[in-house]
């Protein structure tokens, strides 16, 4: 089994993606009074939320209820392969030992959420927790892993489920 070194975020250029943005910037110029600085603060944590609302919506509709472990699992595993906010991908729903292993830090988290590095959505097969552990089996669909089956390890952070790990059956080599 072949380990998955960097994988996740980035948009996909959709229309959405740009009309978040759109409307992210502009309710964040009004609500600072047009300041620059904190409107784009303001603009990136509204698309931020946009983003994880999206995301919990889609994936609660799973086998759990909103708070159930499951659906926050789903939330997890939705926010790191479809986001396109390193803020989310990079702090939110990853250990940092999984950083390190598949981006080398901060910067390489946040440098490999290109465009074409995300799926469009991820269909969660299986998720089995285990108290503070879980396993999940998911697929993407589109970004670089379209299509295939990952195992991804999750463990209970902070009260946030958290990707620890992420395997696959891909053959590695010629």
């Amino acid at each position: 089994m072949a380990a998955i070194s960097a994988c996740g975020g980035g948009g996909d250029g959709t229309a959405a993606d740009a009309e978040d943005e759109s409307s992210a910037q502009t309710s964040a110029k009004e609500s600072t009074g047009g300041n620059e600085d904190s409107g784009r603060d303001a603009a990136k944590r509204e698309k931020r939320d946009r983003s994880k609302q999206r995301s919990g919506e889609q994936e609660s509709k799973g086998s759990g209820g909103a708070d159930s472990p499951e659906a926050s699992i789903q939330v997890a595993v939705s926010g790191f392969f479809t986001s396109a906010d390193p803020a989310i991908v990079c702090e939110e729903v990853i250990t940092m030992a999984f950083m390190k292993q598949a981006f080398g830090d901060r910067r390489g988290c946040a440098d490999a959420q290109g465009a074409g590095s995300a799926a469009r959505k991820v269909d969660v097969a299986s998720i089995r927790e285990r108290g503070k552990t879980a396993d999940a089996v998911v697929v993407p669909k589109g970004g670089p892993n379209d299509g295939e089956r990952l195992d991804v390890s999750l463990v209970l952070e902070g009260g946030s489920w958290r990707i620890d790990g992420i395997a696959s059956d891909v053959p590695v080599g010629p």
